[in-house]
């Protein structure tokens, strides 16, 4: 009988007949039909695993038999690859002994979209498979920038990827900025070094700027010139918004200075129609000081007025003048309230001495006083003016303020800037 053994009769037959008897046979099962009961036969183990080495099933196998194949399992992908099931690594049919049957696959190599964009648009769209190299598209353009690079590497592509262009900015022009307190009036046949009085800056598409040496002049003090335009001059740009002036007589780089008087005397002009020795007898009075006061003397060749003369202490702010509307006398004498004495050089070289008043805490001092009988000080071993600010405005220019700082008993140029476009008054 397929797949059983004979088992023998039931009941046992009897060695004599001593009757009629039925004989019954039994069976036991024999599924490899060899003979053997299955009870009594041989098993095997066979045990099925991924390909990582997790079980995925184990069974006991009659010897000669097949095992039992699990599901088909499945393998996760990873970057590079996307699996799918292929088949077990051995028989397992007819088992004659004990079996590991491992799982394996075959494998497709992933592919990733590699996008390269310019300042957001996209240039070109690409499929590559994992471990190899996109290709760029043609170089990209913009306009006053130059391409520098993509910025990332995409020689060796495992995911998908967006690249972006990344441009270096042009220079687009020049920027030229005056140093503080610079006055453009020059001695004929004198040397200058444009550094000591401008910077000029390279300016980029990105707003940046950068400061350089490296630039060119037409500037001359050959002969006598007026208003001549100034041309600067680098990396094929030019700036022409510099007009200088060239003189026969000695000319000062500096538009204002400010001096803390601490002498006794200084003279006063008492002739203010002199053009030529406005300091020296019988043009001026000497007035014999008891305090110390702020000289402001004026360079300044150009058409310009002079609103106020303000000193900065640790206790506050003091307006040392108010100011006449006049073009050739920065202010007008009788108006005049604080310590200051302002000298404007002209062109002659002299020294045009406008107005020495006396500024009290707790009023202004008639005209009758204002040159004589002056003891209230601008500055004091306890109370110095640590800044003073000069503001005037340029005729068709702007209006500007010049900032001096105290710095070892002398007041120097620190800072100017214009502070509005007003130029007319």
């Amino acid at each position: 009988r397929t797949d059983y053994v004979f088992a023998g009769w039931n009941p046992e037959v009897a060695e004599k007949v001593s009757g009629n008897a039925t004989y019954t046979a039994t069976w036991k099962d024999d599924k490899n039909n060899n003979d053997i009961p299955d009870d009594e036969d041989t098993y095997f183990t066979v045990t099925f695993k991924n390909d990582d080495g997790t079980v995925l099933k184990t069974e006991s196998v009659l010897i000669g038999l097949d095992a039992t194949a699990p599901a088909d399992p499945s393998k996760a992908a990873t970057a590079q690859y996307t699996y799918t099931f292929a088949g077990w690594d051995k028989a397992y049919t007819n088992v004659q002994s004990n079996l590991d049957v491992m799982a394996t696959y075959t494998s497709t190599v992933n592919e990733y979209t590699v996008t390269f964009k310019s300042e957001g648009t996209v240039l070109k769209t690409e499929t590559v498979a994992y471990g190899s190299a996109a290709t760029a598209p043609s170089t990209p353009t913009k306009e006053n920038w130059t391409f520098n690079e993509w910025d990332k590497d995409f020689s060796n592509i495992t995911t998908d990827l967006e690249v972006n262009a990344v441009f270096t900015p042009n220079q687009i022009g020049i920027r030229v900025e005056e140093l503080p307190n610079i006055n453009w009036v020059f001695q004929k046949g004198t040397s200058v070094n444009l550094q000591t009085l401008i910077i000029v800056f390279e300016v980029y598409a990105d707003g940046s700027e950068i400061a350089t040496t490296n630039y060119t002049s037409d500037l001359t003090t050959a002969y006598v010139v007026d208003n001549k335009v100034l041309t600067i001059s680098e990396n094929g740009f030019t700036d022409n918004s510099i007009k200088y002036k060239v003189q026969n007589e000695a000319a000062s780089q500096t538009k204002f200075e400010i001096i803390l008087k601490t002498d006794n005397k200084f003279n006063r002009t008492k002739n203010y129609s002199c053009t030529t020795n406005c300091n020296v007898s019988p043009n001026v009075k000497e007035v014999t000081l008891t305090h110390k006061i702020f000289e402001v003397i004026e360079h300044y060749d150009q058409n310009i007025k002079v609103t106020s003369v303000v000193a900065n202490y640790d206790s506050g702010s003091k307006t040392l003048t108010n100011l006449y509307a006049g073009t050739y006398q920065p202010f007008n004498e009788y108006n005049a309230s604080g310590s200051v004495r302002w000298s404007r050089v002209v062109t002659s070289g002299s020294w045009f001495n406008q107005q020495a008043t006396r500024y009290d805490p707790t009023y202004i001092y008639g005209i009758g006083t204002r040159y004589d009988n002056l003891t209230a000080d601008v500055s004091s071993d306890t109370n110095v003016a640590n800044t003073v600010e000069i503001t005037y405005i340029r005729k068709d220019y702007g209006t500007y303020k010049v900032t001096f700082k105290s710095v070892n008993g002398e007041y120097r140029a620190v800072d100017e800037e214009k502070i509005s476009n007003v130029s007319t008054w």
